[in-house]
């Protein structure tokens, strides 16, 4: 990372460069009043994380959040698996189209219905079906297999860690 200054007509303006953007933190001139070391710095910190997310979830920065849930009712047990994103929440398509392992999702061991909702996952965290399909049975022993039996959730942050750590994604 570079850090640099540059001054004219009495103004400062300090730059944070990395291999990623440039921003400028702060200008400071008679009409300001300095600012202190401690707010540039975790000015610098906070651009810093950004820059590092951006780099780790293939440049897309998300608080998606990936949830199942088991319920036991009248009418049986029920298997509910949702993405909140922001303040919208859908449920998770279970992507039949690629592949059927089962028609359910499920979760908290090694068969077909948590093979299939590793493969949505995957899918809907890439966006990449031939990604997702190569590598979905890894995905699922790894961490939908280990997803607690009545309910779990997923960062969509954890799921670019995992594929970034075990099968990067590569560039089209």
């Amino acid at each position: 990372m570079n850090v640099s200054a540059h001054g004219k007509n009495n103004s400062c303006f300090v730059w944070c460069k990395t291999s990623y953007f440039s921003y400028i933190l702060f200008k400071a001139n008679e009409w300001l009043r300095p600012i202190s070391s401690d707010i540039i710095l975790a000015s610098l910190e906070s651009h810093i994380a950004h820059a590092t997310e951006v780099k780790r979830t293939g440049g897309r920065v998300s608080d998606r959040q990936y949830s199942g849930k088991r319920t036991e009712g009248d009418g049986g047990r029920t298997v509910v698996v949702e993405v909140m994103d922001g303040h919208d929440v859908r449920p998770l398509p279970s992507r039949l189209d690629l592949m059927e392992h089962s028609t359910t999702l499920e979760w908290g061991y090694g068969m077909g219905g948590p093979a299939q909702l590793a493969l949505a996952i995957l899918a809907d965290v890439t966006g990449d079906d031939a990604y997702a399909e190569r590598h979905h049975q890894w995905f699922k022993l790894d961490v939908v297999s280990r997803f607690g039996w009545d309910e779990w959730g997923l960062r969509e942050s954890q799921v670019w860690d995992w594929i970034n750590e075990h099968h990067p994604l590569k560039s089209k």
